[in-house]
């Protein structure tokens, strides 16, 4: 069984890599030197994680987040929030580089079983 995740592709100017984070899967955040080598990592990052979840709590997240101004929101809040040393223009950043896409996996069996 598949299950569809919303992914954001935040691409950093400076390093020249996109930043990969799937909201539905909090311990889901990966990187690739370019767009299809982001989409590689994160593919593979999700099934890490959701097989973990699926050993931790023998469940895994549902998707919540399907939509572009559920991403933004959820972004703009992550990058409002300071790190130690973090500066405001640290924080900054242009919605022009973010990319923002439905990225599908497979389901482990045991939870497309159970569903």
């Amino acid at each position: 069984m598949k299950q569809t995740y919303l992914c954001l592709f935040a691409y950093d100017q400076e390093v020249g890599t996109y930043a990969v984070f799937t909201p539905d899967i909090p311990s889901c955040a990966t990187s690739g030197d370019d767009l299809e080598d982001a989409r590689v990592m994160v593919r593979e990052c999700m099934d890490l994680c959701l097989q973990g979840a699926l050993e931790d709590t023998g469940l895994i997240p549902e998707p919540q987040m399907f939509t572009r101004d559920e991403a933004l929101k959820w972004f703009r809040e992550l990058a409002a929030y300071p790190l130690e040393g973090e500066t405001e223009e640290d924080r900054a950043f242009d919605e022009d580089d973010l990319h923002i896409e439905m990225i599908e996996v497979e389901v482990p069996a045991a939870q497309a079983a159970a569903r």
